[in-house]
């Protein structure tokens, strides 16, 4: 298993010199909860079927065709593990992964990273450098911020490590429309809204000239 700091310049670098910025630090933390990542688990990834098969569903799409392009970029608002892994398979389909994954894990955190770590070890490990792919994934978690909000009572000793994800988070407006992309393709399960934090981004991204398209995956999963 590679050292938490080697699997985050994995993951850096399979976004390439420009988005490799927008990586957060958080989950590889060596004070966090990947430091109790086993060999084991980290050689177990999760759900690796489905996420080759979302892979090659979204890369073959009208919306793929043109992400692949340079036109568009995906935003897969799935969970963690599910997002880590479509994103590695997406890296074979010509389309970078931006892992976007903001959570400090720790254990008894309302976030713990159990589910995700063994996909970030796993394919991290796998992950080829960046190919100069014009196409660009932005890997959400959709635990991040659950929706409708709990019970305040449920959070009482716990380490509320939520968060909303905002325009910070992702590269510039100006960034992205240098590259070449003009539209953002909501990538997420079918029946599941647009959480609130995202929707504020998408707001803000239409303003700026983006066109926001929908991908819903017919696929039952959590």
């Amino acid at each position: 298993m590679l050292k938490p700091v080697q699997l985050f310049r994995r993951w850096r670098d399979a976004a390439g010199p420009l988005f490799g910025m927008n990586v957060p630090a958080a989950p590889f933390s060596e004070i966090g909860a990947i430091m109790n990542l086993s060999k084991h688990d980290a050689a177990q990834p999760r759900a690796d079927e489905l996420c080759h098969s979302i892979a090659v569903t979204l890369a073959n799409s009208e919306a793929g065709e043109l992400v692949k392009a340079g036109g568009a970029a995906f935003v897969l608002d799935l969970p963690g593990f599910i997002s880590v892994g479509t994103g590695a398979y997406l890296q074979a389909e010509g389309i970078a992964p931006v892992l976007l994954l903001a959570s400090f894990y720790y254990a008894n955190a309302f976030i713990d990273g159990r589910s995700s770590l063994p996909n970030l070890a796993y394919y991290g490990a796998i992950l080829g450098g960046y190919s100069a792919e014009k196409g660009l994934a932005f890997l959400l978690e959709r635990e991040r911020l659950p929706y409708p909000e709990p019970d305040k009572l449920a959070l009482i000793g716990q380490f509320d490590n939520r968060y909303a994800l905002g325009e910070k988070y992702f590269p510039p407006f100006e960034v992205l429309q240098v590259k070449g992309i003009r539209a953002l393709v909501d990538v997420r399960p079918l029946g599941e809204e647009v959480l609130p934090d995202l929707f504020d981004y998408y707001e803000l991204a239409a303003e700026a000239g983006f066109d926001i398209y929908s991908s819903r995956l017919n696929i039952p999963f959590k």
